[in-house]
């Protein structure tokens, strides 16, 4: 009778066995299915040869307009109106939405009513300005009285008639409507400048409450599209609130950012070879391994600052041919040429040959051999290869269909204890 370690032994040689059975079925199946899918394959090569290739330098970019206008909101309140979407056409001047102005309105109307009494109490027949000059016309009246009261008293005082006490009362009497007529007119002149003041400040606030009522309406400033909204209808927002954004399409150019070290090396006019990811050269089955679509620009401006966070200068390419089909936001890699710089004699391969510095020499039974290359110059087209290969090598024309895959590292499962710490199960 066997022992219970042998059976324990027995059993755990068994279960090897089993799975070691079923890793060997495995493997067979794997290596069956890739050679079905492989079966009818064929990977195109090509002849290593020299050529020439132009020396430029390279740089990623974004599809954006030349000029965006950020629309924010000059008032306060809820939203009225606000239906257009992103990509909605829009013209110059027209009303996009219209914040609530009830209190606006009420502010304006109330400015132009202070106006209103402001130009009355200004006018000739106000009933200040009237009692002022009735007093003053008094006034006038009693100097003239008082100065022929002054000329029969000295005449009378040459004549013996009258007392030097009489001549003196009536020339105090001359002086004193005098000065009530230059009080009065000062009186005058002081109230004509007060009411003209409160006129023109009632005039200031009544454009001030029109201008915030017409700042209440959002306008459009340009014919464009919006490109991005930030808030809905009947939101409240607040005083310089961003709203939308908004651009012209016509005027859709490559933004690209430049290294600090390439930016000496650009210049306006210069030749840009563009690629754009999302335009492909596609066969008849709509396949896009036939290659990328190369287009041509030039360079427009080159911003003056770096960012300050990539240390990139913000290059301005503008398509020589705007392709159709083409959006705000694409992405794609520019290459800007440096002039009389051609390369000649040099060993050139196609772009889609090298991948991660390294071609692919096919060894035969459908295996292809990784070679470590040095690259030179290097464009959107082609790469200058100054080691690694030769004149007449044969290489597979596209890379990435005998690279290996690189699947991402496997993370390590966590275990929680009950303590509540992660143990890294290994």
């Amino acid at each position: 009778m066997r022992s219970p370690k042998s059976r324990v032994l027995a059993r755990n040689g068994t279960s090897w066995y089993v799975l070691l059975l079923i890793m060997v079925i495995v493997v067979a199946l794997a290596s069956a299915g890739i050679w079905w899918f492989t079966r009818g394959k064929t990977v195109p090569t090509l002849t290593v040869q020299k050529g020439s290739v132009v020396k430029a330098f390279y740089a990623t970019g974004v599809v954006r307009p030349d000029y965006e206008y950020i629309i924010k909101s000059k008032a306060q309140g809820a939203l009225i109106g606000f239906e257009k979407r992103e990509g909605a056409s829009v013209k110059k001047g027209e009303l996009l939405a219209r914040i609530d102005d009830r209190q606006l309105r009420f502010e304006a109307e109330r400015c132009a009513a202070e106006l209103a009494e402001a130009k009355k109490q200004a006018d000739d027949k106000a009933p200040q300005r009237m009692e002022i000059s009735a007093r003053l016309n008094e006034a006038k009246e009693q100097l003239e009285i008082a100065t022929r009261t002054m000329t029969r008293m000295n005449a009378s005082f040459d004549k013996g008639a009258s007392t030097l006490t009489d001549v003196d009362n009536a020339r105090r009497f001359q002086v004193q409507w005098v000065n009530t007529i230059a009080a009065l007119e000062s009186q005058l002149g002081t109230w004509k400048i007060e009411s003209q003041r409160r006129v023109d400040v009632a005039e200031a606030n009544l454009r001030k409450a029109q201008a915030n009522l017409e700042d209440s309406n959002v306008l459009s400033p340009i014919d464009g599209v919006i490109l991005e909204r930030h808030v809905e209808n009947q939101q409240v927002v607040g005083i310089n609130e961003k709203l939308m954004l908004i651009a012209a399409l016509d005027d859709m150019l490559m933004k690209a950012a430049v290294d600090e070290e390439d930016v000496i090396r650009t210049a306006i006019g210069q030749l840009v070879k563009l690629q754009l990811y999302a335009f492909q050269n596609r066969d008849e089955s709509s396949r896009s391994d036939a290659g990328p679509t190369i287009f041509e620009g030039r360079v427009t401006e080159i911003l003056p600052s770096a960012n300050p966070t990539n240390k990139t200068f913000e290059v301005k390419v503008k398509f020589v041919e705007r392709p159709l089909h083409l959006r705000v936001g694409m992405t794609g890699e520019l290459n800007f040429i440096e002039s009389a710089s051609e390369i000649r004699g040099a060993i050139v391969v196609p772009s889609s040959a090298v991948l991660d510095k390294k071609v692919y020499r096919p060894t035969g039974a459908g295996k292809y051999a990784p070679v470590d290359v040095v690259i030179g110059t290097r464009t959107l087209e082609k790469v200058e290869i100054s080691k690694g290969l030769a004149e007449g090598d044969i290489i597979v024309a596209d890379a990435k269909q005998v690279a290996p895959v690189k699947l991402p590292p496997r993370k390590a499962p966590s275990v929680p204890t009950r303590t509540g710490d992660d143990v890294v199960k290994e």
